[in-house]
């Protein structure tokens, strides 16, 4: 495979000698200036000379592209150019797709199964290199592999084993990946140490899973089925606004037992509270004047968890694993009724 560089340098061009060159910085001497002489590119104009550029480099030798950085106008070699459409032609089908094999076998040792990437190029060619090699797989952000990085196959072929596969892979490849948790943890950390530096109150709750555990299965996914991902660090988490929800049920069910009234009442209660501005002026009179007791069971439920006019006083930060996940591909069948 070729090597292709993008390196940034500047234009020489000597006219009498009709000769044309690029110097750049020497990667291990910075007092050292290398050069690299173009003969691909014919017809640069004079008045580029000593202007800085970007240039493509194919196996360390051959400059093959020159960008002007000042007004981006670029000068192509016409063989590399004629290569380049050569192969968008083999591996564009209609659509912007790559094509790559996989490694499994059929009976006959032949190399059956084909993904398809539907990404820009230099993702396609990315992932070519890449996608088969866990070593290297493990190194890409999780949630951008699970939810971007999907391959997929022409709409004629069965689509549920490359869906599997892309499953297994991940498992593989992220199951006790500790280098983006510990990412995770420490931008956790940060912030609990800002909000503690304001002077809030922090609750830090830890529980232990029973079970396997998946969050966001409907989350929109090319495989329809998913799970939620944290969007930077790819860990799975329990989104705060999903703790919230479950806190402000649990409040719901606990006022509506003590004072022996149907859930749905209070609920309605609380979303009307600040419609009406006397009582919305009471409630914040109350607040500012921080005499708590004297609010009724629907406005502290309002106060901690808010409603569509107040966002409420506690905040839930993301839940997320202490230690390293670990994934594990299996089914999932809750719509499957008991057959007598």
């Amino acid at each position: 495979m070729s090597k292709v560089e993008k390196k940034k340098g500047i234009l020489s061009i000597d006219k009498e000698k009709n000769l044309v060159k690029v110097l750049y910085q020497h990667p291990k001497r910075p007092d050292k200036k290398k050069q690299l002489t173009v003969h691909e590119i014919k017809d640069i104009p004079e008045k580029y000379d000593g202007q800085e550029v970007i240039f493509t480099v194919l196996n360390g030798n051959r400059v093959v592209e020159i960008e002007i950085i000042k007004n981006k106008e670029k000068f192509v070699s016409k063989r590399w150019k004629t290569s380049m459409e050569t192969a968008f032609k083999r591996d564009n089908v209609r659509i912007d797709k790559h094509t790559g094999k996989s490694p499994e076998k059929d009976g006959k040792g032949k190399h059956e199964e084909e993904y398809i990437f539907f990404l820009p190029s230099h993702l396609r060619q990315l992932m070519k290199s890449v996608y088969m090699d866990i070593g290297r797989v493990n190194k890409i952000n999780p949630s951008l592999f699970l939810y971007k990085y999907t391959p997929g196959k022409d709409l004629d072929d069965p689509f549920s084993k490359i869906a599997g596969k892309h499953w297994e892979r991940f498992e593989k490849a992220f199951s006790s990946n500790d280098e983006f948790h510990k990412a995770s943890m420490g931008s956790q950390q940060i912030l609990l140490h800002t909000i503690d530096n304001e002077n809030w109150y922090i609750k830090k709750i830890q529980k232990k899973l029973q079970w396997r555990m998946v969050v966001g299965l409907g989350t929109n996914h090319p495989y329809e089925v998913s799970m939620r991902l944290h969007h930077i660090y790819g860990v799975p988490i329990i989104p705060g606004s999903a703790l919230k929800g479950i806190a402000r049920d649990m409040a719901l069910i606990k006022i509506a037992k003590k004072e022996k009234k149907e859930v749905s009442g209070i609920e309605e209660k609380v979303q009307k509270y600040l419609a009406v501005k006397d009582q919305k002026d009471a409630f914040f009179a109350t607040i500012k004047s921080k005499e708590f007791s004297n609010l009724t069971n629907e406005e502290k439920l309002l106060l901690a968890f808010g409603n569509q006019q107040f966002s409420g006083i506690v905040v839930f930060l993301d839940a997320i694993p202490d230690s390293a996940p670990k994934f594990k591909v299996d089914i999932m069948n809750p719509h499957v009724q008991k057959h007598l």
